[in-house]
């Protein structure tokens, strides 16, 4: 196996052997005298946080996303394969990513006769703050590459997507309270296939807590609503037991309130909670449609916390 090596320099930012590979290929594409037999790639390559709707690359990376274009000028055969291109940083070869697959039109397997030309995306997980990188074709074969530029992509910023989100609103000893899942109080959770979990944490004077679970899986829908509620206030009680290591808590007889739109909820009383302020919690679980389970808790005194239960306003999800 003939390993093909294509030095690259990426957003201006490139060492002195990738600046002499780029003029020496460009001025062969340039002049008049090309090679009889060479394989031309076009590309282009941007940094982005998300690829898709939803999928963000793994703590301490990026993604890479190269656009290539590549033309068989002279053989008789040349084989494209996403497995056949590397990225190759620092001496470490990085094999295409899944996230290729939800790029507008991914690369694909396909063999180019002279005269051929295919296009697509090839995406590659590389570490947070790399922007030098060489393109390692390791396909059968020995080919000269001859490479040019596409028009500059847009930048990462302009092409995260906005994730899911709703707005939360409440009160508080008179005071209004507004957040969406782009204010820095809330974090967004796309990871599980059917589910979208946006956690809302304010601490206005103590700590509240607002963890709203949307279904956006049909079939994931609860069959008993009693059932779903109950089962995540089990979760939040037995998360909260894991965190405080075993730790004795006083668990104190539950009391029923109402909720902005009037339907009532149970509340359940924990106090003597470690780490807590005011040493105490209360949470409740309930569904405010069939596709949506919120779990509230809170170290708020019981008058201040039926204040924010009683002004509580989940908002419609958006950006879905």
């Amino acid at each position: 196996m003939v390993f093909t090596v294509l030095a690259v320099g990426f957003s201006g930012c490139v060492d002195k052997q990738s600046t002499e590979t780029t003029k020496s290929t460009e001025a062969a594409q340039n002049s008049v005298k090309l090679p009889s037999q060479y394989i031309l790639l076009n590309r282009s390559a941007e940094l982005k946080d998300y690829i898709g709707e939803y999928t963000k690359a793994v703590s301490g990376k990026t993604f890479l996303v190269i656009e290539m274009t590549l033309e068989n000028h002279g053989y008789k055969t040349f084989s494209i394969n996403p497995n056949y291109f590397t990225v190759v940083i620092d001496s470490v070869a990085y094999p295409y990513d899944s996230a290729t697959f939800l790029t507008p039109s991914p690369l694909t397997s396909v063999a180019l006769l002279d005269g051929g030309k295919a296009s697509g995306y090839l995406v590659f997980q590389i570490p947070d703050g790399k922007t030098q990188y060489n393109i390692v074709y390791v396909g059968q074969g020995d080919y000269e590459f001859i490479y040019g530029k596409l028009p500059t992509a847009k930048t990462a910023q302009e092409s995260k997507p906005k994730v899911p989100s709703r707005n939360v609103t409440f009160t508080l000893n008179g005071k209004p309270y507004t957040f969406t899942g782009d204010d820095y109080s809330s974090r967004v959770d796309t990871s599980k296939p059917g589910y979208v979990t946006q956690i809302t944490s304010v601490e206005p004077t103590a700590f509240i807590e607002i963890n709203i679970k949307t279904i956006i899986g049909e079939s994931l829908k609860p069959a008993n609503e009693e059932k779903a509620i109950q089962e995540a206030t089990d979760a939040y009680i037995d998360a909260l037991k894991k965190r405080i290591g075993g730790a004795t808590i006083d668990e104190k007889p539950a009391y029923e309130t109402t909720l902005a739109n009037g339907n009532k909820v149970t509340v359940q009383q924990f106090r003597n909670v470690p780490f807590y302020p005011n040493r105490n919690v209360n949470v409740f679980s309930y569904m405010p449609d069939d596709k949506t389970i919120v779990t509230v808790s809170s170290s708020e005194n019981k008058p201040e916390f039926d204040e924010v239960i009683g002004t509580l306003s989940i908002g419609e999800i958006q950006n879905l």
